[in-house]
């Protein structure tokens, strides 16, 4: 479980996505951010765009994300936002 991440995204109407992860690529207002398992400590402003977490054998999750923030800390990443919609 080393190379695993446990995510979070949350809005005002609940929690959208709760899962352990490979990858996760973050839409920041400096650029796209990615994140692997063993990252440093750090909280950044989401911007809108999509989302992007992988898992399993090339399996990937897309989310239409909008405004908030990004906490990744002890291979936790935790999203709140404003909104965050599936594209799949």
């Amino acid at each position: 479980m080393a190379d695993r991440i446990h995510l979070s995204v949350v809005t005002a109407s609940g929690v959208v996505l709760d899962r352990m992860v490979n990858y996760v690529q973050i839409p920041a207002e400096s650029g796209s951010v990615g994140v692997l398992a063993g990252h440093l400590p750090m909280l950044c402003a989401v911007t809108e765009g999509i989302a992007k977490c992988t898992f399993g054998e090339n399996e990937t999750i897309r989310l239409a994300v909008r405004d908030g923030v990004v906490s990744v800390k002890n291979n936790e990443v935790v999203f709140l936002l404003q909104s965050a919609v599936n594209v799949e």
